[in-house]
This record gives C-alpha cells, structure tokens and sequence, in this order.
C-alpha cells in the first residue's frame, strides 16, 4: 500500500481544499477516489494510489490551469490532467495529458459526462513519485 501516510480520502481532500487557492468567489471542490494498482476503484486501505478530482463551482480554462500547476506543487502528485469540452463537440471530453493512463481517460466509461475539472494521481511521497 503506497497511500499510508496521506491519510484517509476524505481527510486528504479536505487537506486539499484548503489548500488550494480561492479564484475570486468560486470555491474549491476535491474529491478523493482511491484507485488499486489495475485503476479499479478500491478501499482506501486496499488503495494503491488517489485519484484526486478538483475543480472550482466556476471553470474556466483559466481556473483548471491555476489548479493544475497548484495539484503538481502537491508532495506525491506524479501526473495531471484537465477534463476539458472538445473543441468540435460540446458534448464530448478531451483530456489534455497524452500520457494519461486509458482507463482514467478515453477508456473510462463515463469520460463524456466528467464536468470540467483536473484530475491527480498521488501516491505516498515517501514511496517516491512513480507510477
């Protein structure tokens, strides 16, 4: 297990919140999923790693880039990524990191009805930042 240190899904996203930056009235909301080694969804004591989804009530490209760079600076995170519309299609998703893992991204089933929003992968700091 490589979560032991961060704390249970709910502590660590309240760590997180107030953490992260306010953008002018929009609040901050985290969520914490804990993921197994195959990106299933998992127990947090089971939990390889959190996926971390964060986003302000208000988005804007704006925002999601404020909370990419803020979720990097976070000990642990070793890849981000943004949720963002498609250009072309409004009513489809694009992730923006190449490298994200296919089942977090195009493979998972509800990628198309994701808000706008930036997603973490973060594992225990002291196990070292690789997947």
């Amino acid at each position: 297990m490589t979560v032991t240190t961060l704390g249970q899904p709910v502590e660590l996203a309240e760590r997180l919140a107030r953490r992260l930056t306010r953008y002018d009235e929009a609040i901050v909301v985290v969520r914490v999923i804990p993921r197994d080694e195959r990106e299933l969804k998992a127990g947090a004591r089971w939990a390889d790693h959190y996926e971390i989804r964060a986003y302000y009530t208000m988005v804007t490209s704006t925002t999601l880039d404020v909370l990419e760079a803020e979720l990097r600076d976070v000990p642990g995170v070793y890849m981000t990524t943004q949720v963002r519309p498609h250009p072309d299609n409004p009513w489809k998703n694009v992730f923006t990191n190449p490298q994200w893992p296919e089942k977090l991204g195009i493979r998972r089933r509800d990628r198309n009805e994701l808000r706008p929003q930036v997603i973490a992968l973060i594992r225990d700091p002291q196990e070292g930042n690789q997947p």
